[in-house]
């Protein structure tokens, strides 16, 4: 796995587990949501102020703030009759997994394909919008829309994500791509290239070098989020995010904003177990699933009763702000691959390729590019043994015969380890096509640039989740006096059944269809193909 692409997932797992949001135990204190009785604002805040706690985040629609409160004082501020409640502040993470690298022309995404976008013509797509809660938009990209045309609103919740057209881990931008990526210009097409956006950024920063990291975000900083998207007139809330604590605070503002006429679609999550995620568990929540290009569970998404619904969710090729580009080229033939994390990186070294092998030892390798098969022994230790054999870079091959495909992989030399070795990954085929060109000059090329224009194909119910949010966008469109219940509804009952028989724990009602959930309701001003 690509380290910068877990986003936070290890920093945010460890704080859940520690309780309740707490920095250290040296500070002895937490940040929790404080919800106020009825009119009872100025007193609880009052209250606050004299036990010593900080106020960070008023949640006005919620009657509530998020507050850093002194361990001492909580269970006594719990006590006033001012406050209604006091809860953790819970953390939220995206739910992206790994990333494969892919470029080229325009391509029609195998997703947009599996949920009927493509067999739906909207001619008022603009009429409805949605929100994007994530970790901001590259509009510089050329695939994603520019908000100089209106086509994008935007507004920048957490003060320490930095600037929301500013992508530093990629992961909005990914899911940006997935709804609306421009038709008929180059890379891939959205599934609702039409639809207006408006972007609330809550995870990463803006120092992207070499891929970011997204980090993760309070259940208070994600209710401030859903207000601003009601406020912006949204109607759909895409949310490719979760945690595993359920907020009280959280469930009742979703609820409003359902009866508000607002539709939240959140991933179900990445842990591969039967625990909810939230906000997916709430009732008025739509939780996403993931399948892969068959139509398959995908391993590691989340099964329980909360799942609604599924979606695309593995190797799904969207955009990224980035061109991370990983190649090895011998006699006018490229291949395009990975990296190893930790490995150098270059704009291009050349040696003539040789077969070690599984680079289980150093070998006699001056000055060659040097092609190892994964297996036996770790990353590290082939990179390792490479540079010692004299090799200028490594290109390690995929051997994982249960891969269907034995694709391109990610892999890492260890946390903190690097080396001044290039090294890169391919696929089973292009690593076989590749030693049939043993003895021939090689071009082994790793670089990073950005801002740029790039595409990858990642993993994640974060993937799944845009799809849904797309169409229900897009049938929505047809007819925008139709609710937001109604729409859930046709999505739920036109689902393509592909688990057990009815609603399942792993598909939900199934993988949503656009095509059907329109002549479910009657078109509206749209056309089908």
């Amino acid at each position: 796995m690509n380290g910068h692409k877990l986003c936070g997932a290890v920093v945010a797992a460890v704080l859940a587990a520690a309780g309740p949001g707490l920095a250290s135990a040296a500070q002895a204190e937490g940040r929790y949501i404080v919800a106020f009785r009825p009119g009872s604002a100025a007193g609880a805040n009052a209250a606050l102020r004299a036990a010593g706690a900080r106020v960070v985040l008023s949640l006005g629609p919620q009657n509530a703030a998020a507050a850093v409160i002194p361990d001492r004082a909580v269970d006594a501020l719990g006590r006033n009759p001012n406050i209604e409640y006091i809860e953790v502040d819970a953390t939220r993470e995206p739910y992206a997994l790994w990333n494969d690298v892919a470029t080229g022309n325009e391509t029609l995404p195998y997703g947009i394909q599996m949920v009927q976008a493509n067999l739906v013509t909207s001619t008022s797509a603009a009429s409805r919008k949605v929100c994007i809660i994530d970790s901001g938009y590259s509009w510089q990209h050329e695939d994603l829309k520019d908000p100089t045309t209106g086509e994008v609103t935007a507004n920048t919740t957490d003060t320490g994500s930095g600037s929301w057209d500013k992508d530093s881990c990629g992961h909005g931008s990914h899911v940006a791509g997935t709804i609306s990526a421009i038709a008929g210009n180059v890379g891939v097409v959205g599934a609702n290239p039409g639809v207006l956006l408006h972007i609330v950024k809550v995870f990463g920063d803006d120092a992207l070098v070499d891929g970011g990291n997204c980090g993760w975000t309070y259940s208070s900083t994600l209710v401030d989020a859903l207000n601003k998207c009601v406020a912006a007139g949204a109607n759909v809330v895409s949310m490719s995010l979760g945690g595993g604590a359920r907020s009280r605070t959280e469930d009742r503002a979703f609820a409003n904003a359902y009866k508000q006429g607002v539709l939240s679609i959140a991933a179900a999550g990445n842990a591969g177990n039967k625990t909810t995620s939230y906000p997916a568990g709430y009732d008025s929540v739509m939780s996403v699933a993931a399948v892969d290009a068959n139509e398959t569970h995908a391993s590691f998404s989340q099964t329980n009763r909360d799942v609604e619904i599924a979606a695309p969710g593995v190797a799904v090729l969207s955009t990224v702000p980035w061109y991370d580009r990983n190649s090895l080229a011998a006699d006018g033939v490229a291949w395009f691959g990975g990296r190893i994390e930790g490995a150098a990186r270059t704009t291009g070294v050349s040696g003539n390729v040789v077969d070690g092998g599984q680079c289980t030892a150093p070998g006699g390798w001056a000055g060659r590019v040097v092609l190892c098969q994964r297996g036996t022994n770790s990353f590290a230790d082939k990179v390792s043994n490479v540079l010692a054999g004299g090799g200028v870079a490594a290109a390690i091959y995929n051997n994982v015969t249960s891969d269907a495909t034995c694709g391109v992989f990610s892999g890492t030399l260890g946390t903190g380890v690097t080396s001044s070795l290039p090294a890169i990954t391919l696929s089973c085929q292009d690593g076989a096509a590749a030693l049939g060109h043993a003895g021939s000059s090689g071009l082994v090329v790793s670089s990073f640039e950005a801002p740029s224009s790039g595409y990858e194909a990642w993993d994640g119910t974060s993937m799944a989740t845009p799809h849904v949010s797309a169409v229900a966008a897009l049938v929505w469109s047809c007819n925008p006096a139709w609710t937001a219940a109604q729409i859930r509804n046709a999505l739920d009952a036109t689902a393509k059944d592909v688990g057990a028989a009815g609603r399942d724990t792993s598909y939900g009602y199934g993988i949503v269809q656009a095509k059907d959930a329109l002549v479910s309701l009657g078109l509206g001003s749209c056309q089908v193909k």
